[in-house]
């Protein structure tokens, strides 16, 4: 049972708690969302394996994770990316975007969901064969471009950090001029 560290609103060390008790009384924890970004300025999607029980086969973010023991955002990162797309990169290859508090509530799996989310962008020419999906975790995988992005925001409620978003839309407006 993977165990958070959990903490007070301003950020003060309270204890640990099971992920599943976390969740169940809405405690702040730390979590990482990382966007691959292509020298084209595509960003990489993965869609949620069915087997997950949040968000079955929504489509999200590139990789993410919570953050476990001793662990910082940046290592967890890195495992993260392993765990989940089978891919290897340093700590240097991240770029930090952004850290937010989020919180949702879904009342029919009973979770509350306070998160300390730290946001990296990871620029790397990925080709969608160089990645070995966990089918635990993710079923695919593709890139959009910046439209196809926007498209698929607008259309779709599953990007549910949406400060997250319109911070990685800035990003690309400002870098990438296609």
């Amino acid at each position: 049972m993977e165990h958070l560290t959990i903490y007070c609103k301003k950020g003060t060390i309270l204890g640990t708690k099971s992920r599943d008790e976390v969740h169940k009384d809405g405690n702040w924890h730390k979590v990482v969302e990382v966007w691959i970004i292509n020298s084209d300025g595509h960003i990489l999607m993965q869609k949620r394996s069915m087997q997950r029980r949040l968000y079955p086969g929504f489509w999200a973010i590139s990789f993410a994770g919570h953050v476990v023991g001793n662990d910082t955002e940046a290592i967890t990162a890195i495992k993260e990316g392993k765990e989940e797309l089978g891919i290897e990169f340093t700590e240097n290859d991240l770029l930090k975007l952004l850290t937010l508090k989020t919180k949702y509530k879904d009342k029919s799996l009973g979770i509350t969901d306070k998160q300390i989310e730290t946001v990296y962008l990871l620029h790397k020419d990925y080709k969608i064969e160089d990645f070995i999906l966990d089918p635990e975790e993710v079923e695919s995988v593709k890139y959009l471009t910046l439209a196809q992005f926007k498209q698929q925001n607008k259309q779709s409620d599953t990007m549910k950090h949406k400060p997250a978003v319109k911070a990685l839309l800035k990003y690309l407006k400002s870098h990438f001029k296609k």
